[in-house]
């Protein structure tokens, strides 16, 4: 009998958005901005010409007014990182290209840096880097091993669980590859779990890994991820034991940092004081290039000299060696990589540390940094001399406009741009640039004209309606427009229709043989008792590879309101 394929519903973030109404959403939205530079964007975009569209730049020097310069950055930035444009750039090519530059200046650094060992420092660094190694010795404290906690695994791949297996019960299940500088560690903590132990061999019951039942490797594999329309991104990923050991150590770095006043957790800090000086003029930003990828060995060794156990622990734990993409396997000059577990922690000491040994008014994310703008060449002319670049495109000490930790400020207002990611290509795509162009109207000045524009978009492709702040599977929209259903039962709140998802092969693991006998309960109980328990075994196995969407009633206690003016 022949099936007949089924029709989606009416209001499915499925349906396909033509190209002839595609074009029609982003001339609505730039003829909204209503200026020479929309109309060039518009332009440029109409025709073809995608290369001069991504690289339209902007001065902000040249601006007084907040809603004029909103307006034209909105249009400027708008395909910045559009990535099914028809540029002609070879991402993938630009990315190891600027990865081999910063390998080159690693070595540059490197040599300079061993040089000033053997013949002494510049006068006029010899204080500040005295003092930046009293910061970071005291923020890292006295080392010692029990001082460290598990932190299980992060999301992303390694070199023995990748594609469609990233979850944590495969990766309890997975080869257990470390680097040999690693390998005595990696026995330590792996060997205190013996349930891992018996995932690992498919033992019969709880068993010890010796060191003969690990797979030594070089070092870490380079790749490259998306990142603009211009450029990707690389990035390494790790042995499957190293990872698990730097997600440690970081972690404690983070727990340090937090006491200092460093709070890795929390982006909120950079940008409030961002906007103030976007509003004062007091505060200026610093934005590096390849921070990660330019910190160069020596430099760590250096910063790292008054607490050395430190600095030989991490240099045990990372990748000295990484394969390319062309199958060459390179010694580093850097000392770690985006992908390390503990990258992101220690550039933020270190950054942190030299900052603070030139100003006390200092913050920190990552390569995100703001002094005082009469500080702000002294700590540039600090980290240029340690081989880091200063990205003059995104670094600010004139002017009215900062930028920091994602948010754009301008006058003490949040300019932050729309980023169309990719060209809409069905409902659900739409759905999420209606929120996020919403989301960017109402953050300045909620106009009546932009509210109208949002609703023809929503009366020509209809989807369900809901309060902002709950997912992007609906429009979001006011309380009086979606007219919920209120809740009879004494909960205060509203009841409303969105999409879900969900999949048919929820238990599939069960398909392809995961019984849950030997290796498979092991790592099981490994994910339900770990670092990171989770509540549900089934959700870490769950073939989201079949993800649907279907409307379901959702409940939300506060609706967000907004007043269009």
């Amino acid at each position: 009998m022949k099936r007949t394929k089924r029709s989606l519903h009416p209001l499915s973030l499925w349906h396909s958005v033509s190209k002839k109404d595609r074009d029609l959403i982003i001339v609505d939205f730039l003829e909204y901005l209503n200026t020479p530079r929309s109309l060039a964007a518009w332009m440029l975009y109409k025709y073809g010409e995608h290369r001069q569209l991504i690289e339209l730049s902007i001065d902000p020097l040249r601006y007084d007014c907040v809603d004029s310069f909103r307006r034209d950055y909105a249009a400027t930035k708008f395909f910045s990182k559009t990535d099914n444009l028809e540029t002609g750039i070879d991402t993938r090519a630009v990315a190891i290209n600027a990865a081999e530059e910063a390998e080159r200046q690693c070595h540059d650094t490197n040599a300079k840096v061993r040089g000033w060992c053997d013949k002494g420092f510049p006068p006029d660094l010899v204080d500040t880097i005295s003092r930046a190694q009293m910061i970071v010795a005291t923020i890292l404290g006295s080392f010692h091993t029990g001082m460290f906690k598990d932190q299980g695994w992060s999301k992303g791949r390694t070199t023995s669980v990748y594609g469609t297996d990233l979850n944590p019960l495969n990766k309890y299940r997975g080869r257990l590859d470390v680097t040999p500088s690693a390998l005595s560690i990696a026995h330590c903590v792996i060997g205190s779990s013996h349930l891992w132990g018996q995932s690992v061999l498919n033992a019969d019951g709880p068993t010890t890994v010796l060191p003969s039942g690990f797979t030594l490797k070089d070092g870490n594999v380079l790749t490259v991820v998306p990142k603009n329309a211009k450029t990707d991104r690389t990035i390494c990923y790790e042995s499957h034991c190293n990872i698990r050991l730097q997600l440690m150590v970081g972690s404690y770095i983070r727990r340090r940092l937090q006491k200092w006043g460093v709070d890795l957790d929390d982006q909120s800090i950079n940008q409030r004081r961002s906007r103030l000086g976007s509003k004062y003029g007091s505060l200026a930003t610093i934005d590096l290039k390849s921070a990660s990828d330019t910190i160069a060995t020596s430099v760590v060794e250096l910063l790292l000299s008054n607490s050395y156990e430190w600095f030989e622990l991490l240099d045990c734990l990372r990748s000295h060696r990484t394969e390319w993409p062309d199958g060459t396997l390179r010694e580093n000059d850097k000392f770690s990589s985006m992908g390390n577990g503990f990258t992101f922690e220690l550039e933020s000491l270190l950054f942190y540390a030299l900052s603070k040994a030139v100003t006390p008014n200092v913050t920190v994310y990552g390569d995100d940094i703001i002094v005082p703008t009469e500080d702000f060449e002294r700590v540039c002319d600090v980290l240029k001399s340690l081989g880091f670049s200063v990205n003059q495109q995104k670094s600010f000490s004139t002017g009215f406009f900062r930028e920091s930790c994602g948010a754009d400020m301008f006058r003490g207002t949040d300019v932050t741009p729309v980023y169309l990611r990719s060209l809409p290509k069905n409902r659900g795509d739409l759905v999420k640039l209606h929120n996020a162009i919403r989301a960017w109207g109402v953050r300045c000045h909620p106009d009546i004209v932009l509210s109208r524009v949002l609703a023809k978009w929503r009366k020509i492709h209809p989807c369900h309606y809901g309060p902002a702040g709950y997912g992007d599977m609906h429009y979001h929209i006011n309380l009086d427009e979606a007219c919920p259903r209120w809740d009879r039962n004494g909960w205060e709140g509203w009841w409303y229709k969105t999409n879900v998802r969900f999949t048919n092969e929820r238990f599939g693991a069960f398909l392809n043989g995961m019984d849950f006998s030997h290796r498979h309960s092991a790592a099981a109980l490994c994910v339900a008792t770990g670092p990171k328990r989770s509540e549900s075994i089934y959700d870490q196995i769950a073939d989201w590879r079949q993800v649907k969407h279907r409307s379901a009633w959702s409940f939300a206690p506060n609706w967000p309101e907004v007043i269009w003016v």
